[in-house]
């Protein structure tokens, strides 16, 4: 009996790809910005490489760039470097099953410490180029509104201009995202804001 191949898979939540190469030293601080759940390294010398996700990585990944399985962390990163950033991400990428991506892009933002950590992240273009399905941005709400009001005299036109910005955005975004800490731990606050809550706190912004 032929059995058909797995369909392409979709991550809807993903991190953006940093453009450049990532010294051994780098690549374990932003593994260990990966790691949930307070998880740390085994102590037996791997850093961050000995956890879960440093271990996932050594399993999949060197296949996918024509070395052995679990080889050392020092030989995945500098075969990295002989394929080169675009290649190496195009293969990696293509190799992961993963046909499209929802591109939540505010972990890497210009500035912050991944950006700083990795340099600047590669665009949402950029990664649909590489994928064979597509990829496209999920936007941050935070970020939208902190934009609008920057750019907004007053809290009526604060809160006129967000109505036009969510919509401008969701002409062409996948979705948006937020944090939704607070809605966790405090459930009561998970209704919508009446237009009176939300221009006090625009007031007090």
């Amino acid at each position: 009996m032929d059995f058909l191949p797995p369909p392409p898979l979709l991550d809807h939540h993903s991190r953006p790809v940093l453009h450049g190469e990532l010294g051994l030293g780098r690549f374990e601080r932003l593994l260990a910005d990966a790691v949930t759940g307070g998880e740390t390294g085994s102590g037996s010398g791997g850093g961050w490489f000995d956890s879960a996700a440093g271990l996932a990585v050594l399993r999949w990944c060197p296949p996918l760039l024509g070395i052995e399985p679990h080889c050392s962390p020092a030989r995945y990163l500098a075969r990295r470097r002989e394929f080169g950033a675009y290649a190496a991400r195009r293969a990696l990428l293509r190799g992961s099953g993963i046909g499209d991506l929802l591109v939540d892009t505010t972990a890497a933002a210009p500035g912050s410490a991944a950006a700083v950590d990795g340099g600047e992240p590669v665009t949402v273009a950029e990664l649909d180029a590489a994928l064979p399905g597509h990829a496209r941005e999920l936007v941050p709400l935070d970020e939208l509104a902190a934009q609008v009001g920057a750019t907004s005299g007053s809290v009526p036109a604060q809160l006129r201009n967000l109505g036009t910005a969510l919509e401008t955005a969701a002409r062409s975004a996948a979705g948006f995202v937020c944090d939704a800490g607070p809605l966790l731990w405090q459930p009561e606050s998970a209704r919508p804001p009446g237009r009176a809550e939300v221009a006090r706190a625009a007031s007090a912004a």
